[in-house]
């Protein structure tokens, strides 16, 4: 059975929400986990991220990394991994809009095919396909027909 080992990981950054579950450990989240703990999918995930984070990468790539989280849990990491020192590149790969909005570029892909490469601001003045996503998840956010929409 593999065991997780997150020894220097408390010291540099800890996965979003952390407390509510690892605090139920006598070992905390800091000590070695194992396949046998009972942890969720949004919680094995976080600490994936952060076992990548102890290593100080150049590159990041989270691969669908909100998948298995709610928005709250999403939100709490995208802020956690900002506040991150600079330095690393990162390159999020998701189907949220909310996960990708504060990007310095988002790459839109239609059927494996680049459809817009620019900010959200850009993207939603200039990407049919970005703004048909987007109001998907935001449909309270969509303006009303004849409100100056981009169509």
């Amino acid at each position: 059975m593999k065991t997780l080992r997150m020894r220097n990981c408390g010291k540099r950054w800890k996965p979003p929400r952390a407390r509510k579950w690892s605090g139920k450990r006598k070992a905390g989240w800091t000590r070695g986990w194992s396949r046998a703990d009972a942890i969720s999918p949004g919680q094995r995930q976080r600490l994936t991220i952060a076992r990548a984070l102890v290593r100080k990468p150049d590159i990041l790539i989270l691969d669908d990394s909100a998948s298995a989280l709610d928005y709250a849990t999403d939100l709490a990491l995208r802020r956690a991994i900002a506040e991150l020192p600079g330095g690393m590149t990162i390159f999020i790969i998701s189907q949220r809009a909310s996960s990708v909005r504060a990007a310095d570029r988002i790459l839109v892909l239609d059927d494996g095919r680049a459809a817009g490469f620019d900010t959200h601001n850009g993207l939603m003045a200039g990407c049919a396909v970005y703004r048909e996503i987007y109001y998907s998840q935001y449909p309270e956010e969509k303006p009303a027909a004849g409100e100056g929409a981009p169509s």
